[in-house]
């Protein structure tokens, strides 16, 4: 028969155990979900981004202003992008764990846009 001391470290060690099972699944239920807020962050911020250079390019769209024209191409065609290549910018803000904040995400998206657009000359041919 167990004495009273070893009966209760059996127990002390279950608890244990236990506890460190559930602290080691809390924490990767977290990390999970942290991910995935992240994501839908990014996310809704490039539908927002889209709709922001959808907007621009409608408003420029009625000026004479050869500058205002151009800029007007150049938003159309970051839509165009930011539609295209939602997912593989997504991706590419969680590998780079961009902070969820509109500067940084806005200079994150911008710059990769323009890593892959030809200068604004190509578009702007007066």
């Amino acid at each position: 028969m167990m004495s009273k001391k070893g009966n209760i470290m059996k127990k002390l060690a279950i608890f244990l155990i236990v506890l460190g099972v559930v602290g080691m699944g809390l924490h990767l239920s977290i990390a999970w979900a942290g991910d995935t807020v992240a994501e839908s962050s990014y996310r809704a911020y490039i539908d927002k981004r889209i709709e922001k250079c959808e907007s621009q390019a409608k408003l420029a769209e009625a000026c004479t202003s050869a500058n205002l024209l151009c800029d007007g191409k150049i938003a159309s065609r970051q839509a165009e992008y930011y539609r295209d290549h939602r997912e593989e910018l997504v991706t590419a803000m969680m590998k780079e764990e961009v902070p969820a904040s509109p500067p940084a995400m806005d200079f994150f998206l911008i710059r990769a846009y323009f890593k892959t657009a030809p200068s604004h000359s190509v578009y702007c041919l007066r």
